[in-house]
């Protein structure tokens, strides 16, 4: 398949999720997105070799600043289209979308002009299939819309109730296990309490009861909308995967140690010990799975930590009620150490930072979001390497409702071509018409995004342009002299 073809696939498997996913949004989202880019921070990076760095990659590293500092991004997701536009200033440097209907997909752009594209959804079906490899994991549009509409006749209340019930019951069954309480002083998570009850149970019969309490969920009429061709068949299959379970020799088990600890004010904290079993690391450390969680002193507490091969990774949440927060995530390992901060108020404004620490170099990722007045969330998001003061790169926007897609896709005006036809062109003329529109209304975008760049990144664009054609024109070009009879 020639290379045009291949980028048209390439927009239909990028946008094709999108679009099946906006089958449930009441009116569109819109987002714009902003960049800043220090070359001179990103060329500091380069190992220390005491040679000066090359003028042309000083160009290189200028222009491309200059480029994403001079232009905004922004896309709109809505009910049946999905587009992004690249802006420079007030001007569009190149806009591209698709639009669904029953029969699939249209796609337009302003690299197209006035010539749309249209591709059906047996043709997406078939590709997703030829990129999976499996006719059984593909999911065309229609499959998307399907199970989107599906989603949208859910009770949210009931599905809420039938949860409530479902861990009710699950809660009781273990209730039915829990041994005699133990009064003391029990240091977990950082917390203090006053009492353990211990949960006698196996990892088999503990995880007996989960598939039990999920199979009697996805039967509910609650979630029939969505189940209602699958939920007999995963019920039989979780019926298989708790018969294998029994019949697992028990030393083959992961072991599982289960507790609740309380305080003196009643509050109750979950805790779940898992390792692999004893025969399974005769010589290697085990891995160890640990979580807790409950309501401890009006808080909500969540904590999980994992541990295998020298490695440990650790998730804290502390949320309060209003929407108030906090989280905390490391990950240790021999060689470097990671961790995640974010804090959220009431209002929905957060605050998060990220660093990465290793033996060669360290990165720091901050970001923070609020919520306008307009009920649009604006956010900034900033990178640092190394010990560099100013950051590398600087992302700043906002989303929220409202917004429409821009792209024209149908009128008197539009040309349709459809996908299946361009893919049978044995002449190739109809691609090469294509080809000439994409060609000059490039030109066309490259002269808008020049106007607001500085004089040298234009000339740098203008080398890169020439370079590119003498390079086609090599392609095409003989590579030796032709034979001329009697020389």
């Amino acid at each position: 398949m020639n290379s045009f073809l291949t980028i048209m696939l390439a927009v239909i498997m990028a946008f094709a999720p999108l679009g099946g996913s906006t089958v449930k949004l009441d009116e569109p989202i819109s987002f714009d997105v902003s960049m800043k880019l220090d070359a001179e921070a990103v060329m500091a990076l380069a190992p220390d070799t005491g040679a000066e760095i090359p003028e042309e990659t000083q160009r290189s590293f200028k222009a491309i600043g200059d480029i994403l500092n001079a232009i905004t991004f922004e896309g709109v997701v809505a009910y049946d289209a999905v587009e992004l536009s690249v802006l420079t200033g007030e001007s569009s440097v190149l806009s591209a979308g698709v639009k669904y209907n029953d029969d699939g997909a249209v796609i337009a752009s302003s690299l197209l002009g006035s010539q749309v594209v249209t591709v059906t959804d047996e043709t997406i079906r078939k590709m997703q299939e030829e990129q999976m490899n499996s006719a059984a994991q593909s999911m065309s549009f229609a499959d998307y819309r399907s199970l989107m509409d599906a989603m949208r006749q859910l009770d949210k209340e009931q599905i809420e109730k039938d949860c409530i019930e479902a861990g009710d019951k699950l809660a009781a069954a273990i209730e039915q296990k829990k041994g005699e309480t133990e009064t003391g002083e029990f240091t977990v998570d950082g917390m203090i309490f006053t009492g353990k009850t211990p949960v006698s149970v196996t990892s088999a019969e503990f995880v007996e009861l989960l598939l039990n309490s999920f199979k009697e969920l996805v039967q509910k009429d609650s979630l029939k909308p969505i189940t209602q061709n699958s939920g007999k068949e995963v019920a039989v299959r979780i019926d298989e995967m708790i018969k294998n379970l029994k019949e697992s020799p028990e030393e083959q088990q992961p072991k599982l140690e289960l507790a609740i600890y309380t305080d003196a004010n009643g509050s109750a904290y979950y805790v779940c010990d898992m390792s692999d079993p004893e025969d399974s690391h005769p010589i290697s450390e085990p891995t160890v799975l640990h979580v807790g969680f409950g309501d401890v002193q009006g808080k909500k507490h969540i904590q999980a930590s994992l541990t295998q091969d020298g490695q440990e990774m650790v998730l804290t949440a502390i949320g309060v009620p209003g929407g108030k927060g906090n989280l905390k995530a490391t990950i240790t390992s021999k060689d470097s150490n990671s961790m995640i901060l974010a804090n959220t108020d009431g209002a929905g404004n957060t605050d998060m930072a990220c660093s990465i620490t290793s033996k060669e170099t360290s990165a720091i990722i901050t970001a923070s979001s609020v919520v306008k007045n307009d009920g649009r969330t604006g956010f900034t998001m900033n990178l640092y390497f190394g010990n560099q003061e100013k950051p590398l790169l600087t992302v700043t926007g906002s989303y929220g409702k409202g917004g429409s897609p821009v792209s024209v896709y149908e009128g008197d005006d539009i040309t349709v071509t459809s996908l299946e036809d361009l893919k049978n062109d044995e002449t190739g003329d109809a691609i090469t018409l294509v080809k000439m529109k994409l060609v000059a209304n490039a030109m066309m975008s490259v002269t808008t995004l020049t106007k607001n760049l500085p004089a040298d990144t234009t000339a740098w664009i203008a080398e890169q342009i020439r370079k590119l054609g003498s390079s086609s024109l090599k392609k095409t070009t003989p590579t030796s002299e032709p034979v001329v009879d009697g020389e």
